[in-house]
C-alpha cells in the first residue's frame, strides 16, 4: 500500500523491517498509553498494594518485568495498569503506570518477561538476550490473578520452562 504524500512532505521509512524487540516495546508503549488514556478519564483510582516472588525452575527470577492489566468491570474502566521489576530475590512490588504503589482491585491479566525494556530499545537482535520465561507467561499468557481491596503480600508466580504433563 502506498501513501499518495505530496512531493516534500515529511514522512518516516525504515531501512529495515521491525524486529520481535521493536513490536514488542511498540506494544507495550501502546498499552501503557491507553492505560494513561484510560486512568485520566477516572476519578481517584483505589489501589492495593501487592507484592510476590517469581521463580522459574525453581530458582529467582531476576530482572523480571511483572504486569498487571486489569479487565473490564461491570462495563467500566478498569484502572491503570501495574509493573514491577523482580530483584535478586525474585521478589517484586507492583506500581502503576503513573508511578502510585500498588494495583487497582479486581482481575488482572498477568504476563512475565525477562527481557528488559532497555534491552529491547538497544537492539531488535532477538539473539542478544533471550526471553527466558516461556510464551504461555507472557504473550500468550492465561495468567490471571484476583486483587483483592486490601492488597496481598504474597503473589507469588512458580513458573517452569516445560509443561508439567500429568499421566492419566
Amino acid at each position: 500500500m502506498t501513501a499518495n504524500l505530496a512531493p516534500g512532505a515529511p514522512h518516516l521509512t525504515s531501512a529495515r523491517p521491525m524486529g520481535a524487540g521493536s513490536r514488542l516495546l511498540c506494544s507495550a508503549a501502546a498499552l501503557t498509553a491507553l492505560a494513561c488514556v484510560v486512568s485520566c478519564q477516572q476519578t481517584a483510582t483505589p489501589l492495593a498494594n501487592v507484592s510476590g516472588k517469581v521463580t522459574l525452575d525453581g530458582r529467582p527470577l531476576v530482572g523480571a518485568v511483572v504486569s498487571f492489566q486489569p479487565q473490564m468491570r461491570d462495563g467500566k474502566p478498569p484502572g491503570p495498569g501495574s509493573v514491577g521489576r523482580t530483584d535478586v530475590e525474585g521478589r517484586y512490588a507492583l506500581a502503576t503506570v503513573r508511578g502510585e504503589p500498588g494495583a487497582t482491585p479486581g482481575v488482572h491479566v498477568v504476563r512475565i518477561y525477562s527481557r528488559s525494556s532497555e534491552n529491547l530499545a538497544a537492539s531488535d537482535d532477538e539473539s542478544s538476550e533471550e526471553e527466558r520465561v516461556p510464551e504461555r507467561y507472557n504473550y500468550q499468557s492465561t495468567l490471571t490473578f484476583d486483587v483483592p481491596p486490601d492488597g496481598v503480600q504474597a503473589a507469588d508466580w512458580t513458573l517452569v520452562t516445560e509443561p508439567v504433563v500429568v499421566a492419566p
